[in-house]
């Protein structure tokens, strides 16, 4: 509809008072009065019949109250025609938006779709002015994606800090955490092998796992400690350990698993979200578990030994330079 505004302003009628007539025309006007039977209120909706309205022609004859009381014909200061429009407007800042959705299968994460959309409207050589940008649930990956990151380094942080009070060591520590990135191992087969993306949960699940990751280590280490204060060797503290140790690791580790299986094969409804975090757990925490039993051994060997090499250098040193005090002494 084209108002000629000069018209219009003649009889004192505004732009905004033709909108709000054609709104009442076409949805009717919401309790224009109050009608109250016994203790309940009825919603009373007035509005002009279909016959009245089912026509442009019928439209353009209404007529509209001016400022002076008299009523003029909508058609003698408007016009309308057919044209294609948006059903509704949205905009952002100030700035028009349209938004396209789509949903993704499994082979697409939202990082792989992002980027093939932004390839794509680049060679479409949009014209000056369009722009594009990601939203919705994307938008929400990418923001809480460098969030997510950061709570995992806090955890690194805190889980090396209970260890070293606890353990009251630097060294032992760092070597229960080696677990961790052995279990990034795990979370990256799994990912390759059921082919899922890596997305929001999956970075959830990871958080998730570091907290259990760290827990088998400290099991084994912890036992070695006490038997290198009984006057255990080395080698024989780690022997004894693994073989100890090894039925509670593979409980603890296979009723966790057994715990998130099924939600690795849920695909369906809410639940198929959760997937991504139930393989990252499983599959890094099984992965972490079987490293652990080879792996963290042989590093605690490694240190231990060259500790123990480096203490008994200090004290042949001490003694030699005992001994020629001793000599000088005699002399």
């Amino acid at each position: 509809m084209e108002v000629d505004r000069v018209k219009a302003e003649s009889y004192g009628i505004t732009v905004t008072d033709i909108t709000q007539m054609l709104f009442m025309t076409a949805s009717g006007s919401a309790n224009p009065i109050d009608v109250t039977q016994s203790t309940e209120t009825l919603d009373v909706v007035l509005e002009l019949e279909k016959n009245q309205k089912n026509s442009l022609n019928k439209i353009m004859d209404l007529e509209i109250k001016t400022n002076k009381g008299t009523y003029v014909r909508l058609g003698d200061i408007a016009t309308m025609q057919y044209e294609e429009s948006a059903s509704t407007i949205s905009t952002e800042n100030g700035t028009r938006i349209v938004t396209v959705g789509a949903n993704l299968d499994k082979s697409k994460g939202f990082n792989d779709a992002a980027t093939f959309i932004q390839q794509s409207f680049k060679k479409a050589n949009p014209a000056e002015g369009y722009k594009i940008g990601v939203a919705g649930q994307a938008k929400n990956q990418s923001e809480m994606g460098g969030q997510i990151m950061k709570d995992l380094l806090l955890a690194i942080v805190l889980i090396y800090t209970v260890l070293a009070v606890q353990l009251e060591s630097f060294i032992l520590p760092l070597m229960i955490m080696t677990t961790l990135p052995l279990s990034m191992i795990g979370v990256i087969l799994g990912l390759a092998i059921t082919r899922v993306q890596l997305s929001m949960f999956v970075m959830i699940g990871i958080l998730m796992l570091f907290g259990m990751a760290v827990n088998n280590a400290i099991v084994m280490l912890d036992f070695v400690a006490g038997l290198r204060k009984k006057g255990w060797s080395i080698h024989d503290a780690l022997v004894e350990a693994c073989g100890s140790r090894l039925r509670p690791i593979l409980m603890t580790t296979l009723t966790t698993v057994l715990g998130w299986l099924p939600m690795v094969f849920s695909s369906k409804g809410s639940s198929g979200y959760y997937q991504g975090m139930a393989i990252a757990v499983m599959f890094g925490l099984s992965f972490c578990t079987i490293l652990t039993l080879f792996f963290t051994p042989v590093l605690y060997s490694l240190v231990e030994e060259r500790k123990e090499r480096k203490q008994k250098e200090k004290e042949e040193k001490r003694r030699q330079e005992k001994e020629q005090e001793r000599i000088g002494y005699t002399k």
